[in-house]
């Protein structure tokens, strides 16, 4: 499952982010500074909407957390 979450760095992204990850979702996390460095994460660093551009074609969930 491919994730997409905004907010990856807030008060609950912090803590969703290990979760979507340890059930195997491949997860783009857009936020104005990139977290830590996980497998399965790719930071996007930006806001909407120009961090879109960075952003992929298609995602299983968008989760918005900012």
């Amino acid at each position: 499952m491919r994730v997409l979450v905004l907010g990856g760095n807030s008060q609950l992204g912090v803590d969703v982010l290990p979760l979507l990850l340890s059930r195997g979702a491949t997860v783009d996390a857009l936020s104005r500074r990139p977290g830590p460095l996980l497998r399965g994460l790719r930071w996007v660093v930006g806001a909407l909407p120009a961090g879109a551009a960075e952003l992929r074609p298609s995602y299983d969930a968008i989760l918005s957390l900012g």
